[in-house]
């Protein structure tokens, strides 16, 4: 996790140092500890390790760090956005008819990034760590998700740095030079490869 992020934070470093300003220093691992305790779950690996390289942002930002879109999230907004979720979800579940798998929002999901409501979440109803989507208009979308968080940010720092896709995403610099991602490069030149 720590070579993803590195390679990641040295493509922006140089490409995008406005953006690259905004990612928050490490966690405290005594916070990370704190925010499993108040949630009932622990983290995966994968995800402990990326906060002890980011810890979300500095300040919201609408800049896109990730391919899919969400900006990274603090432990504590990790939290938070969980306990938001898992209320509402009991909310709609009133009657106890849902079923478990058909749930709005599962509480083994752990969100690590949002936007809008929406969000990036690790699934761990299995323990596998599978990245998917929260939507606040639909519930979990799992399909074509990366298999973990690790997976998903190693293919990040690639598409950056050998300017390839992630998922079908090319990164580019928007008109402040922030990163963001495009589907298939289509509407905007890809940003430039390489450290």
């Amino acid at each position: 996790m720590a070579e993803s992020w590195a390679r990641i934070g040295a493509w922006l470093q140089k490409h995008a140092p406005a953006t690259f300003a905004q990612l928050a220093p490490p966690a405290d691992p005594a916070e990370i500890a704190r925010v499993q305790d108040e949630m009932g779950l622990k983290f995966p690996q994968d995800l402990v390790d990326s906060l002890l390289c980011h810890n979300g942002l500095t300040r919201y930002s609408r800049a896109n760090f990730l391919p899919a879109l969400y900006p990274p999230l603090s432990a504590e907004e990790i939290l938070a956005h969980w306990q938001s979720n898992v209320e509402i979800n009991e909310d709609l579940n009133l009657d106890g008819e849902q079923e478990p798998d058909d749930q709005w929002f599962h509480p083994l999901w752990i969100p690590f990034g949002e936007a809008e409501g929406d969000s990036q979440v690790i699934d761990m109803r299995d323990g596998s760590g599978q990245v998917g989507m929260h939507l606040h208009d639909m519930g979990g979308v799992f399909n074509g998700a990366w298999p973990s968080l690790a997976e998903y940010l190693s293919a990040t720092a690639e598409a950056l740095v050998e300017g390839v896709d992630a998922g079908g995403r090319f990164p580019y610099l928007d008109e402040k030079g922030e990163l963001s991602w495009d589907l298939a490069g289509r509407l905007h030149e890809r940003a430039p490869a390489g450290l």
